[in-house]
């Protein structure tokens, strides 16, 4: 199904918001003018800045013209807010909380694919890993959005959360993909071999069936991506 066309025009609101075009603080051109660099009827552009009002991002009472929010008002609940303002390093230390939030899920979504998935599941899961170490190595060709390491990576994670056959847990690992694929791209030798070796950690322990040692490894991941970003500022 399509989506909606003023779900496009606020997701290109928001980019342009995020990425400084219109400060906190700045009102945004008239509806006229706004719909006309969007290239959408002022019924949608209305549309979407009702929702872009809903998430924070602009003032409620704005007036004809409306303002944009600072920061720490914007609803990082909204996973289109949490995405823009990571890809824009808008709040401090997102990455770092997504990581801790990834690891939280998949604790649990690793235990339950320790009860779970099958040999051909755990065959899955191994080539992803496998494709992250060759990756690494540069041994893999570009994907179309993502390189081929962030390609690797994402569905590994994608295919743990399926793993666990708990559509809730899948569920809530699904917006901290977004997220995450700002951290995937920050390349470096040192962050490729620790994901390397912890991802096929995480398989190690999934494929033992001793939750607690699936467990440990998403958490031994988790705190080196956080000294890897800390020792970046």
């Amino acid at each position: 199904m399509r989506r909606p066309r003023y779900l496009d025009v606020m997701l290109d609101l928001l980019d342009a918001v995020a990425g400084g075009r219109y400060p906190p603080g700045t009102r945004l051109p008239s509806v006229p003018e706004l719909a006309d660099s969007l290239g959408a009827s002022r019924g949608v552009l209305r549309e979407a800045l009702l929702i872009l009002r809903l998430r924070g991002v602009i003032a409620d009472d704005s007036g004809p013209n409306s303002v944009v929010n600072e920061y720490e008002h914007w609803d990082l609940r909204a996973p289109e807010v949490l995405v823009a303002s990571s890809a824009y390093d808008l709040q401090p230390d997102l990455l770092g909380h997504a990581v801790d939030a990834r690891a939280a899920i998949e604790r649990g979504a690793a235990a339950h694919a320790c009860l779970h998935a099958t040999d051909g599941d755990l065959g899955l899961l191994a080539g992803y890993a496998d494709a992250i170490e060759l990756a690494a190595a540069g041994l893999l060709e570009p994907g179309p959005a993502l390189d081929a390491f962030a390609h690797a990576e994402a569905w590994f994670h994608t295919t743990l959360g399926r793993l666990s056959e708990n559509p809730v847990l899948a569920m809530l690992n699904e917006p901290l993909h977004g997220v995450l694929a700002d951290l995937r791209r920050r390349r470096a030798p040192d962050r490729d071999q620790a994901a390397v070796r912890a991802h096929k950690q995480i398989l190690a322990g999934i494929s033992s069936r001793e939750p607690a040692l699936a467990e440990d490894a998403v958490d031994a991941y988790a705190r080196a991506l956080r000294r890897w970003l800390g020792a970046r500022g």
